[in-house]
């Protein structure tokens, strides 16, 4: 189940779908993030999450750019172990 992959005593790596491609200006502004574009005009934004007010923020960052947001959804411990390394 998706809320089992969700911790409560630390970090958790997020994935961010949002439609449309990321420019070189917004991927840059997004450097701390893993940005990928993805088939059918979406892009994926992997975040280590470590607090509810960071994904309050990133959700407001695509807000004020007014990015579509498609969906938030954690990502498999055993995906973030690859993703982290």
């Amino acid at each position: 189940m998706a809320s089992d992959l969700w911790q409560s005593n630390g970090p958790n790596l997020t994935e961010i779908v949002v439609r449309g491609s990321l420019g070189p200006a917004l991927k840059s502004a997004l450097g701390a993030y893993e940005v990928i574009s993805k088939d059918a005009g979406f892009t994926s934004i992997t975040a280590k999450i470590v607090d509810q007010s960071q994904l309050l923020g990133l959700i407001a960052f695509c807000a004020d750019l007014n990015i579509p947001i498609v969906s938030i959804n954690p990502v498999d411990p055993a995906r973030a172990g690859a993703l982290t390394s």
